[in-house]
Parts: structure tokens; C-alpha cells; sequence
């Protein structure tokens, strides 16, 4: 739980830090959780996402995403059932729900089983993107780590 908890202030980091995107506000797994059942936008409590932010557009609106962080690689069945989920959400739109992979085994996994259900027809079309968590890291932070920063928190 708590590597879990680091990696996502280290994602939450490398965003806000990030000259590629504005974030404009952002809800931690645990925000949604407890907060009160209208404000969680339709999540019960076993499928929260690991965060939800909106980032500010260039011209002042807003655009919502999803984010999960997977530090380890759950049963396929499992994975279905979560995209099965997303999918059905009116606000999951233009691919708005990000995995961000611990490594590119995690990764590859993740987009097998979304091709698979694509081909069968659970999914009738793409709504994830996936990314390798140093893809991620060299993406949105080029020029430095955020380990650093890190290291000096407790």
C-alpha cells in the first residue's frame, strides 16, 4: 500500500511539474472514497480509480481523466471487468482513462487485453491508454527525477 501511495505522489508530482500540462484539480483515490456517495461520481467502493484530475485547456476549459497505477499485474479477468466498467461510463471519452504501467510486461498485458476485448466484442471501442511508468517520468519530466524530491519528505 504504501510503494503504491509513493508512486502515485511521484505521478501527482511529475504532472503538476510538468510544462505540458496544467492541472486544475485532482482527487486522490482516498478523496473519492470518502467522500460523500453523490460526490463520487457513480464509483462504489471496490472500483475507485487511483486518482481523478482535470487538466486546464489552452482555452480555459476543462477535460477530466481517469488515472490507475499499476504497480503489479492482477488476473486478466480482473482487468475485463474494470474496463467493462469504464466503458459504460458516460464520462469516459477520447481515451480519457490512463494506466500507467510499473514496467512494459504490465503494459503489453494491458493492451493484449484490450485487443481481445475489442475482437470479441466487450469493447466496442479504445478508451485506455497505456504507458510504462519511465516512459511516463521521461515524458513529462525530461529534464529531472522527481526521486530527489521525494527523498527529502519524512
Amino acid at each position: 500500500m504504501v510503494p503504491h501511495a509513493l508512486g502515485m505522489n511521484k505521478i501527482r508530482i511529475a504532472l503538476e511539474k510538468s510544462n505540458q500540462i496544467k492541472i486544475a484539480e485532482w482527487w486522490s483515490e482516498n478523496y473519492i472514497r470518502y467522500s460523500p456517495l453523490e460526490r463520487r461520481n457513480g464509483f462504489t467502493f471496490n472500483k475507485i480509480p487511483d486518482a481523478i484530475f482535470w487538466r486546464e485547456r489552452n482555452d480555459g476549459t476543462r477535460q477530466k481523466f481517469f488515472l490507475e497505477y499499476e504497480r503489479s499485474l492482477k488476473n486478466r479477468a480482473r482487468y475485463m471487468e474494470l474496463f467493462e466498467s469504464y466503458a459504460k461510463r458516460e464520462d469516459v471519452i477520447n481515451k480519457n482513462v490512463i494506466y500507467i504501467c510499473n514496467n512494459e510486461v504490465i503494459q503489453k498485458e494491458l493492451l493484449k487485453t484490450e485487443s481481445l476485448m475489442l475482437q470479441s466484442m466487450k469493447l466496442i471501442d479504445y478508451h485506455f491508454q497505456f504507458i510504462a511508468l519511465d516512459k511516463f517520468f521521461a515524458q513529462y519530466l525530461p529534464s529531472k527525477s522527481v526521486e530527489p524530491e521525494l527523498s527529502k519528505v519524512g
